[in-house]
């Protein structure tokens, strides 16, 4: 075991291929790992990298060698810090969804993914398990308020509030049927 973390970037290497993997077989089956997953798996991927390039530079024999990777180390970190690169990582790590959200509506559980980069959307999907979601998109809407007296959030889009399937447009246009969804289990 103790062989195996020797090179935490081919771990890391690792980690990725296998969200790939994983993902792209989901996708085959129309499912998605739900976004707590997502934000978990790729943050102990870009943790276990960042710590495998630090392992890279103490391997290093010859200390002039070292000193310039930690040189350019620094100084890659003074480049994003100093530019736009850095806020451009920053909006990347905003924009992937990790707020979720779980609705329940005439019966049927959907998930919805929260979208606060510039305005407020929501965009449901079938709710699976804990793990997986629907990768197709069902509808979106534009933000929610919460029932005072009950509660419960309510959601809209641009002209009502979702209480019930017939308020969906998508629903109404007929992108999704009864038959598509998955009925909450009691």
């Amino acid at each position: 075991m103790k062989k195996f973390f020797k090179n935490l970037l081919a771990i890391s290497g690792i980690l990725l291929a296998l969200y790939l993997l994983v993902q792209g077989s989901l996708r085959l089956f129309d499912l998605q790992l739900r976004a707590w997953i997502n934000v978990w798996w790729l943050g102990i991927t870009a943790l276990v990298f960042i710590l495998g390039i630090l392992q890279q530079i103490f391997k290093i024999k010859n200390i002039k060698l070292k000193i310039g990777s930690i040189v350019a180390i620094i100084a890659a970190i003074v480049l994003f810090l100093k530019t736009r690169l850095g806020l451009l990582l920053l909006m990347t790590a905003w924009v992937i969804p990790h707020e979720e959200q779980v609705a329940i509506i005439d019966g049927y559980k959907f998930i919805g993914y929260v979208d606060d980069s510039w305005d407020t959307f929501i965009d449901f999907y079938d709710y699976k398990n804990t793990f997986v979601s629907g990768a197709t998109l069902r509808f979106t809407a534009l933000g929610y308020n919460t029932d005072e007296e009950s509660g419960k959030k309510r959601y809209y889009d641009e002209l009502r509030y979702i209480d019930h399937l017939e308020d969906i447009y998508e629903y109404k246009q007929g992108y999704f049927t009864e038959k598509d969804l998955t009925k909450e289990s009691k």
